[in-house]
């Protein structure tokens, strides 16, 4: 297999950051898989070569891909090679944990859900930060979805994880055993911001149900935040509302 040596040349490490080079390398490589850029069965070359190109130890190279396979991002079979798992963004980087669709299935509602911006972004919002728990510039997986009914869209949502949570969020959401994980909610009555406005082609000072949530780890670690935005779901109460709530699965 040839491998365009261009694929490796925009990783550069950061000197002054506090993450170890290994933790680098693997972001590069979440970033990589997530835009699309190393597909569904890419074969990572040889281990010296892709060093090299990446300017790294071998040590540090083979430490990061150890523990991208325990995260089941990469796969490695004996004799060929390690290659990237079938890993598909939407349903293992950005699971839902409590989400819109569970929320407006409790008011009867039968939606669409359509994935309308989904990309990698550096942290680049000081509260953002602050809720994540993570310094500026560090980069996070960006989701916005619409919730439509009878083609009229009725619930935006925002996602925000960063990269190095991806595997927190896959344990978070895994179908065998037991999780305990919190979550602490704000629901407020107020009107969103322009962008969300133009979603939703509301006029003037329309108020919205919003829910502003962070979801934590065991460990207390903020692991995702997410803003929702719900129209016609309203009953004229403006105070705004905090819920912490443990859940299990």
């Amino acid at each position: 297999m040839t491998v365009a040596i261009n694929a490796f040349m925009k990783f550069e490490i950061n000197k002054n950051s506090q993450q170890p080079i290994y933790y680098q390398v693997m972001d590069f490589i979440k970033e990589k898989i997530a835009s699309g850029d190393w597909e569904v069965g890419f074969r990572l070359p040889p281990e010296d070569i892709f060093a090299q190109e990446l300017n790294i130890s071998r040590g540090t190279l083979r430490k990061a891909i150890k523990l991208l396979v325990d995260e089941k991002v990469l796969e490695t079979v004996h004799g060929k090679g390690t290659f990237v798992r079938e890993v598909n963004i939407e349903s293992e980087f950005l699971t839902v944990v409590f989400n819109t669709a569970e929320q407006l299935n409790w008011f009867g509602l039968d939606l669409s859900v359509k994935v309308v911006e989904q990309k990698i972004i550096p942290c680049e919002d000081e509260k953002l930060a602050e809720k994540l728990k993570v310094n500026l510039e560090t980069k996070i997986i960006f989701s916005r979805k619409t919730y439509s009914r009878n083609g009229e869209i009725i619930a935006v949502q925002d996602t925000y994880v960063p990269i190095d949570k991806v595997a927190a969020m896959r344990n978070v959401n895994k179908l065998q055993g037991v999780e305990l994980y919190y979550s602490n909610h704000k629901i407020a009555y107020q009107s969103p911001p322009q962008p969300i406005k133009e979603i939703f082609k509301a006029s003037g000072e329309e108020t919205f149900v919003c829910d502003f949530y962070t979801v934590m780890d065991e460990a207390n670690v903020p692991i995702e935040y997410k803003m929702s935005w719900f129209r016609y779901l309203t009953n004229g109460n403006k105070q705004s509302i905090k819920n912490d709530s443990w859940r299990n699965r």
